[in-house]
């Protein structure tokens, strides 16, 4: 474990903080500077708008992170120029093997002599082999089991919709896999979360009632996110989601499934290794169960980390993240 200290001076023009960096399991920023400081996860451009910011620091205020969060990228903007910086400490440390430079084809190789007991494969997605073409399966198969056990940090993306005014259907984006319920859409012109529609037969009444639900509702079905009404020409509205996209191929974007003796794991090559070895016995009517709970330790340890811990803001006043003002807006005054 090591700890490294930096500083990056105040602007008023998005700046990176800290890269991101996979071993890095702490991070703590403190704003030395009169004017807050908005600072963003991920490698977008900080503002001081909603969904441009994931929390902000006011001159003497401290935010501590950990966890899966720590390991990403962040970046920062100042609402205005002054003397001070952001001060940066972070803690460097290796926990869990995490995904490395090692390709579906290594992993198999890896773990075929032993404890599979066959003769490693030369090639996997070209071979014409039945053992290579069914290691191939399993291996997709223990992917698309991984993807689905958590939502992972490292696969969640951002999608952005930027309405005209008239249109009210929307393409999700390629990778997407899944939207927690709780997640929520924010309006660039709102400033607060727009209204969710669960129900399917809630949508389809009130398009037949011809219902305005007085702010923009949505929801998710065939495809698309559907906005009603239509968002306004230039209003933007985002929302998380959790990516399939956890293989990266050896150039290119990351993808959904192995295709490619090359292909990497982006999650943890111990885990896919071990889910392999599990569903490969179990396929073939082989003892498994020793092997089914080895997957399942490691994987609650990951999830337990990847889960991360809440940002908290220490200052003159101390809100933990997530946690908002009744009324985070001025109050009208009046009799």
């Amino acid at each position: 474990m090591s700890t490294t200290v930096t500083s990056v001076n105040s602007t008023t023009t998005s700046a990176q903080l800290v890269a991101a960096n996979v071993s890095r399991s702490g991070l703590v920023i403190s704003n030395t500077d009169a004017n807050r400081l908005y600072i963003l996860q991920g490698s977008g451009t900080a503002g001081s708008t909603a969904g441009s910011f994931t929390d902000y620091l006011d001159e003497g205020d401290t935010a501590y992170i950990d966890g899966n969060e720590a390991e990403q990228a962040w970046q920062g903007i100042w609402t205005a120029d002054g003397s001070g910086a952001a001060s940066i400490t972070q803690t460097i440390t290796e926990l869990l093997s995490g995904a490395s430079a090692t390709s579906i084809l290594g992993i198999i190789q890896q773990v075929a002599k032993r404890p599979l007991g066959i003769e490693p494969p030369d090639s996997l997605y070209a071979s014409t082999d039945r053992t290579a073409q069914e290691l191939a399966e399993v291996a997709n198969a223990a992917l698309d089991m991984i993807n689905k056990a958590h939502r992972w940090r490292k696969l969640v993306q951002r999608a952005t919709y930027t309405g005209d005014g008239s249109t009210v259907d929307y393409d999700l984006p390629d990778d997407f896999g899944w939207m927690p319920d709780d997640q929520q859409v924010w309006s660039s012109t709102a400033q607060i979360p727009l209204l969710p529609v669960h129900s399917l037969d809630d949508w389809l009444a009130m398009d037949v009632r011809n219902f305005n639900p007085g702010t923009n509702a949505w929801i998710i079905y065939g495809g698309q996110i559907h906005f009603t009404p239509a968002l306004d020409s230039g209003e933007v509205a985002n929302h998380f989601y959790q990516s399939t996209a956890s293989v990266q191929p050896a150039s290119g974007t990351a993808k959904s499934t192995f295709t490619l003796d090359t292909d990497t794991f982006r999650i943890d090559d111990e885990l896919l290794r071990k889910a392999i070895i599990y569903l490969w016995k179990q396929d073939k009517g082989l003892p498994y169960a020793e092997f089914q709970n080895d997957y399942e330790i490691l994987k609650e340890k990951l999830i337990a980390r990847d889960k991360g811990a809440t940002i908290m803001r220490q200052g003159r006043a101390r809100w933990p993240k997530g946690v908002n003002l009744a009324y985070p807006l001025t109050v009208p005054g009046g009799t």
